[in-house]
């Protein structure tokens, strides 16, 4: 009988030990930090400069940073958990190549940002980062649209409810820490509030294309885009939104903005 209760104790003080251990080291869970990362030429973006930016808790920050061609806002882009910059290369030469600014920056504690991440870390890096773009590279919020992918789409939600961006784009966002549908949404910021939209799947790259000067106050798909979803289900690896579909996300919602 004594065994029992001894065997009984043990099991519940390895269930204790092991929430505690989990309590202790969740940050680990959470935050996957990949630093193996390399200058932007070494992924074929050309014209994209390695800069560094400083917190308001006086940490420094990575961000890889090109100017938009005339009449183009900017993209401040919050990457994923489990990745570096180089890793989204795609999607930011993508959006360099429509035309678009791009500023992507690197959270605490990835690629060559100092420090450890954290939640109230992540968005103190992002308002670092559109402070870099409005401060040091003179760009007005009314030419900024952020843009969140994954782990990114909660800094970019919560970087909008405080700093009155053009429009903000979120691709694979979530609810909570658990598995979220892989949907990407749009939002513009048209008369002072904001109009969203989901984008179904894009089969054909965005023709090259100005996509200013509209005067629509909510966000419409573009012919493209009305395409509905493929019967078939891709492959698994094919699934994540590619950095076409991005693109023509973006492209489809800066149409709406009054950017000129």
């Amino acid at each position: 009988m004594k065994q029992m209760i001894y065997f009984a104790l043990g099991i519940a003080g390895g269930y204790v030990l092991l929430l505690a251990a989990m309590f202790a080291f969740q940050r680990n869970l959470i935050y996957l930090p990949d630093t193996a990362i390399e200058l932007p030429e070494h992924y074929g973006l050309s014209g994209f400069s390695d800069e560094r930016t400083t917190t308001d808790d006086h940490l420094t920050v990575q961000l890889w940073y090109k100017p938009a061609a005339s009449g183009f806002p900017t993209v401040i882009y919050y990457h994923g958990n489990a990745y570096h910059l180089g890793s989204r290369a795609a999607i930011l030469s993508a959006l360099a190549q429509q035309g678009f600014g791009v500023a992507a920056l690197s959270y605490r504690g990835y690629g060559k940002s100092a420090g450890r991440p954290s939640e109230q870390g992540i968005y103190r890096d992002a308002r670092a980062a559109i402070r870099f773009i409005t401060g040091q590279k003179n760009i007005p919020l009314s030419q900024i649209l952020l843009f969140g992918e994954s782990l990114g789409s909660g800094v970019a939600v919560q970087m909008a409810s405080e700093f009155p961006v053009a429009g903000l784009i979120l691709q694979s966002p979530y609810t909570s820490v658990a598995p979220a549908p892989p949907k990407s949404i749009f939002t513009s910021r048209c008369n002072g509030s904001f109009s969203t939209a989901s984008t179904p799947s894009i089969k054909s790259p965005p023709s090259r294309r100005r996509c200013c000067c509209s005067t629509a106050s909510s966000t419409t798909p573009s012919p493209s885009a009305r395409a509905g979803p493929s019967k078939r289900r891709p492959p698994r690896s094919n699934r994540r939104c590619s950095s076409r579909t991005s693109t023509t996300m973006i492209l489809t919602l800066t149409s709406s903005l009054n950017m000129c």
